[in-house]
């Protein structure tokens, strides 16, 4: 069922909830909430095929993509959906993702047209910031490729049960008993489960995805000196002001060696500092600085240098969130 709108004024504490018609109905919004608020993580368009059959073990997986997972720490459902097919005469390929050391059931295809799969995996621990992992392998045939077209993943709830989640939010009972009465920490439940639930699966507004593997990227550079390699234009969307992450994976071509260095610029201001070195870094987009208007597009300009011209200092991750408060 969806929600529908009822005015809580008309819900008094200490009114017995079983006499009001209109109670139950707040209440199952107030859970539909929870079930029903589905949220964009990450989406992108990947670059060309990954080619896993360079690897000799057919049998292992190889990094693809990865992403940020800010809060959900009611651990509810991800659901990654793949635009994916194989490239070759035959064969078939492999994908699974995976967060918190878990791995999802694989997905396969051995078809050469382009088709959606839906990988689902459950996180385990409730820690703000996880990393999100798709990987790929090939079958038996060495010479097939996963080419995937396009990704997207979000947070899918399932039905929510009797306790306190992570987040604060708690169900409340559609149906109370005869006699019971409207107390307090049921209208609390109700006037903040809405905001728990927005707090704890905050949307994304800006995301962009690389191949892991590649040795060349569309944000890269061989340069020793600062390079402006691309400018994200990002609408943020809300009218208020607010701060926002955004998380950049450095990567270099060799994925060992060089040391990947970039500095970002916004509305003629340098955010934070430097970030230096592969892996993960976070800068945060304050509201007072960039000066939101009503859903104004501003550009984000990156610049990268590497400390050996040897090696291409990449960026394969960008993505902005809501910041969690």
């Amino acid at each position: 069922m969806g929600y529908t709108t009822h005015d809580i004024e008309l819900i008094a504490q200490g009114a017995e909830a079983a006499t009001l018609g209109v109670w139950p109905r707040i209440n199952e919004n107030h859970n539909n909430t929870f079930e029903n608020t589905n949220q964009l993580v990450v989406t992108g368009f990947p670059d060309f095929a990954t080619s896993p059959a360079l690897h000799a073990d057919t049998s292992t997986y190889v990094d693809y993509l990865r992403w940020k997972l800010d809060k959900n720490l009611d651990n509810q459902n991800l659901v990654v959906y793949i635009y994916w097919k194989r490239i070759a005469t035959a064969g078939t390929v492999h994908a699974k993702v995976t967060i918190d050391g878990t791995d999802s059931a694989e997905v396969t295809t051995s078809s050469s047209s382009i088709a959606f799969s839906t990988i689902t995996v459950t996180p385990t621990t409730a820690t703000n910031g996880r990393e999100v992992v798709l990987s790929v392998k090939h079958g038996t045939n060495v010479n097939s490729k996963a080419k995937i077209e396009s990704v997207s993943c979000y947070v899918v709830p399932g039905s929510v049960s009797h306790g306190v989640k992570t987040s604060g939010f708690a169900l409340v009972d559609s149906t109370p008993p005869a006699g019971d009465r409207i107390h307090t920490e049921m209208m609390s439940r109700i006037l903040d489960g809405a905001v728990q639930v927005a707090k704890d699966r905050p949307s994304c507004v800006f995301s962009s995805l690389s191949d892991y593997q590649m040795t060349t990227a569309r944000a890269g550079t061989t340069s020793t000196s600062f390079k402006t390699i691309t400018t994200f234009r990002v609408p943020f969307p809300d009218k208020t002001e607010r701060d926002y992450n955004l998380h950049i994976y450095l990567n270099s071509s060799s994925k060992a060696s060089g040391v990947p260095v970039c500095r970002l610029y916004m509305n003629g201001k340098q955010l934070g500092s430097d970030a230096s070195g592969i892996g993960w870094h976070t800068f945060t987009i304050s509201g007072a600085v960039n000066n939101l208007q009503n859903f104004q597009t501003i550009p984000i300009n990156v610049q990268l240098k590497t400390n050996n011209a040897s090696y291409t200092s990449e960026i394969t991750t960008a993505q902005i969130t809501r910041k969690p408060s």
